[in-house]
């Protein structure tokens, strides 16, 4: 394969709250109450890694950079809950009307 660098989305679910079960938190205090123990998975990334370069490929993961993730978290909680039963709706909002990614992407439901 000519693949040299992957983009991997891993962490993304973890940082945003978009897991099952973030539902269950009712105020933005319990959601990054919830999201502060599911940070240490970002851990994860080392096994990646290593199983990446065994086929000579790079990963990159940047949901899961240290620069992303800390302006991200700054964000009030109360930005970063799901909005409208959508998860990850503060993300997805500031990719609308972008022409990045399409509608139908944007604002699939997370499976």
């Amino acid at each position: 394969s000519n693949v040299e660098v992957l983009f991997c989305g891993e962490g993304l679910d973890d940082i945003a709250g978009s897991h099952i079960y973030y539902k269950n938190a009712k105020t933005a205090e319990e959601f990054d109450w919830a999201l502060s123990g599911n940070l240490r998975k970002a851990q994860t990334r080392e096994i990646f890694d290593k199983i990446a370069s065994w086929f000579g490929i790079s990963i990159v993961f940047p949901f899961l950079d240290p620069l992303f993730t800390s302006h991200y978290l700054s964000h009030p909680g109360e930005d970063r809950v799901p909005r409208f039963g959508i998860e990850k709706y503060f993300l997805r909002s500031c990719m609308d009307h972008s022409d990045l990614i399409t509608e139908e992407v944007l604002w699939r439901h997370h499976e």
